[in-house]
């Protein structure tokens, strides 16, 4: 296992391996549940308010929304259908449609994570073992399921992440134009995204420093720039395509409002001589949009029963229940009583990936002070990776320290695939201890099937759930 030739027939052959197990492990049981799921709740409503073009309200940035709402626009969906609550049943299959977008988007990510590592300067060895480990990771799999953006964000941050090191790699300009529109595109996912566009522009930063090049100016500028008008470019996409006036504006102000058609204020101006309210410029839209987000999110503070802290991520002491079901089936053999069969569908990560990738984080992190004090004292830089991958976990991880609302496990998933990658390399450099990729990922596979009843919703007797219990808290 894992004996593999570094040449350039052998790349190929191996993406399409990858895809073709890719593609397999993600449309599984396509079709069930067929029941909303979870946060379905909330970005399936999106996906229609926006087909309906009436104005929606989010906390997150508008482009998981729009790649929802134009999923559904070619699948030529009712957007009547308004996603009402956890487990209401789908109308019908052509709403799996928007369930396909995150799931081919999670098909091509372990190819992704493959670019990533071989940029790193990692073996193909190393790099396919990054690949396969990301692809048996329970809660990434799980993810990318249902209509959820978390996958849209881990996709547009690495794919910036992977033409960055390819512009450091090649110096090829063109590289450096996709960081910045995939690290644009990551923030206008998720505000968390912009860990990605630090991460690179920190790096540029040092190097700018260390050089004094124009070179290194234009890419701090590009690295700088050119997210921030893909993230307005998004908002300009949402004030055009939602037009229409709803509920969710209510809390708006009044020139926002009358932006949107049907509000009362452009009812109240057609039918009255009053004062008439001017709508608002786009400018002015965009600064009241952004605020009501931040003080939105930074008001959430209701508790869940699976709700986790930041610091309880890297060892996945607390689990997502996304969906439940209970089946009663007759006992063979009797006439009366039954057997209960519970299925979970429910974000647990793979404990092999999870637990042995946060060992190998920390024992980077653990020693790199020493590195760094040896950098200051004697000039002698870390290996570039160590920086590297150090800094990408923790930018990936700090932030959530500071953030007093709710948070779930997923919210550790960025920094969950550089804690991979720190894994894979350390294990590819160390020679003597090579036999240990086929035997993580052996046991990887082994860990991923086991917990499948939980990524996939499959029905376990009462016995078999419990066993899947490996931590109280898990429950």
């Amino acid at each position: 296992m894992l004996l593999v030739a570094e040449n350039r027939f052998c790349v190929p052959l191996l993406l399409a391996g990858l895809l073709v197990l890719s593609v397999l492990l993600h449309f599984a049981w396509f079709t069930y549940p067929m029941t909303v799921v979870l946060d379905e709740v909330h970005y399936g409503r999106f996906a229609m308010a926006a087909m309906r073009h009436e104005f929606f309200f989010d906390i997150h940035p508008p482009l998981g929304k729009l790649l929802y709402w134009t999923t559904g626009v070619m699948a030529g969906l009712d957007p009547s259908f308004t996603f009402p609550g956890n487990q209401v049943p789908l109308p019908d299959a052509s709403y799996l449609a928007l369930r396909a977008l995150p799931r081919l988007v999670g098909t091509f990510f372990p190819l992704l994570m493959f670019g990533v590592a071989r940029e790193l300067g990692m073996s193909v060895r190393a790099a396919l073992m990054v690949a396969l480990l990301v692809m048996f990771e329970n809660a990434t799999e799980l993810i990318s399921q249902f209509v959820l953006i978390d996958i849209f964000l881990l996709a547009f941050g690495f794919t910036a992440v992977w033409a960055y090191l390819r512009y450091k790699n090649t110096a090829r300009i063109p590289w450096l134009f996709l960081a910045g529109i995939a690290a644009g595109c990551a923030i206008s996912t998720k505000w968390t995204g912009l860990t990605f566009c630090v991460l690179m522009g920190c790096l540029e930063l040092i190097h700018f420093i260390r050089n004094r090049s124009w070179l290194g100016l234009c890419a701090l500028l590009v690295l700088g720039i050119l997210p921030l008008i893909v993230y307005v470019a998004t908002f300009a996409m949402q004030f055009a395509l939602v037009t229409q006036y709803s509920a969710a504006a209510q809390t708006f102000s009044p020139g926002f409002r009358a932006s949107l058609s049907g509000s009362p204020e452009q009812i109240s101006n057609i039918a009255s001589n009053g004062v008439k309210v001017a709508p608002t410029s786009f400018v002015e839209r965009f600064v009241e949009l952004n605020q009501s987000m931040f003080e939105s999110a930074h008001q959430i503070q209701t508790e869940h029963p699976y709700s986790s802290k930041w610091y309880s991520w890297p060892f996945m002491t607390r689990g997502l229940d996304f969906w439940a079901d209970a089946q009663s089936e007759p006992e063979a053999g009797v006439t009366s009583g039954t057997i209960n069969r519970f299925a979970h569908i429910m974000l647990l990560g793979n404990p092999i990936v999870w637990w042995v990738s946060t060992y190998a984080i920390l024992l980077l992190l653990i020693n790199l002070p020493p590195q760094l004090l040896k950098w200051l004292s004697r000039g002698e830089p870390p290996e570039p990776n160590t920086l590297f991958l150090c800094a990408a976990y923790v930018l990936n991880l700090l932030p959530f320290v500071g953030i007093a609302r709710v948070m779930f496990l997923y919210h550790y998933l960025s920094a969950l695939m550089f804690a991979v990658l720190a894994l894979c390399w350390q294990l590819d450099r160390a020679q003597r201890y090579r036999w240990l990729m086929p035997a993580l990922l052996a046991a990887a596979i082994t860990a991923f099937i086991f917990f499948a009843p939980f990524t996939y919703g499959l029905h376990l007797s009462k016995s078999g759930l419990d066993a899947h219990f490996w931590l109280d808290s898990w429950r």
